[in-house]
């Protein structure tokens, strides 16, 4: 019913007043000044955020995920990362509980420089409704999700993408349509081609973000984006996304962690306790 509510909303000024109307409800932390790429996400819908996690952190990512079983995203198959990859295998998530469990990863998603962007984008304070490590395989049967789409998990989010494994031509890099977050959105949601993205929005206008491994990203994923197929190598990538409200198709089970008890707190209340 709460998402069905959102998605029948499609003008932006009407969006834009109920995200005020939910932001004033839940309420913010004063803050005296705002995240410098606030504006370019605004404007574009993407900001790069260079590398916010260093090349020895994310080599202890790996290492730690190296032994971890992976599940494919559908048919939820066991598979460790450690044997030959399944050809049909295009995605493979780590568990909850490992991502929590494996060392950086949660500090980086509370970092105050991340969650500052996150609050002054939303307009309040946000809420970690999507959390999760994922490789995309080379595979001959992509997903569909591998295809330009948009997302429609609330009424206005920001995903962050940390690119956990370096992310060159050949990759997987994630691709987005600058600008296409803005304007009315589409009543039902649907793929695009690359033919009807580059004539409606402009070839310039489409972004392929690479980056060495530890490179960051901040998306409004509304709009129009894919990860794209890799061709000659796996990519890991830490996916987190904040919101105003859950993700209404989400099944939260919060756990106990290693964390310290000051992070057990209104935003990861459905992850942590």
């Amino acid at each position: 019913m709460a998402y069905y509510c959102q998605r029948i909303v499609t003008n932006p000024l009407l969006r834009a007043l109920v995200v005020r109307v939910l932001g004033t409800f839940i309420g913010r932390q004063a803050r005296g000044s705002v995240h410098p790429m606030l504006n370019i996400v605004k404007e574009r819908g993407i900001a790069q955020l260079g590398q916010v996690l260093n090349d020895e952190h994310c080599a202890e990512v790996v290492a730690y995920l190296s032994d971890k079983p992976v599940y494919d995203s559908h048919v939820r198959v066991k598979h460790a990362f450690s044997e030959d990859q399944p050809a049909d295998m295009s995605f493979g998530i780590h568990s909850i509980a490992d991502v929590i469990d494996c060392p950086h990863l949660l500090e980086l998603v509370s970092r105050p420089e991340i969650i500052q962007l996150a609050t002054d984008y939303l307009g309040c304070t946000p809420t970690l409704s999507c959390l999760g490590a994922q490789w995309s395989f080379p595979t001959e049967k992509p997903r569909i999700a591998q295809n330009f789409h948009r997302d429609s998990e609330d009424w206005k989010y920001l995903r962050f993408l940390i690119y956990l494994t370096d992310v060159d031509v050949g990759a997987g890099p994630h691709v987005y349509v600058a600008g296409s977050h803005k304007g009315k959105l589409p009543l039902r949601l649907k793929f695009y081609s690359s033919a009807e993205v580059s004539e409606r929005f402009g070839e310039e206008n489409v972004l392929k973000v690479y980056g060495k491994r530890g490179t960051g990203i901040a998306a409004d994923t509304s709009g129009i984006h894919k990860g794209e197929l890799p061709e000659l190598r796996a990519r890991l990538v830490l996916n987190f996304t904040y919101s105003i409200l859950p993700n209404a198709f989400s099944t939260y089970t919060p756990i106990p962690s290693r964390h310290p008890a000051d992070m057990v707190n209104y935003r990861n209340r459905l992850y942590l306790r």
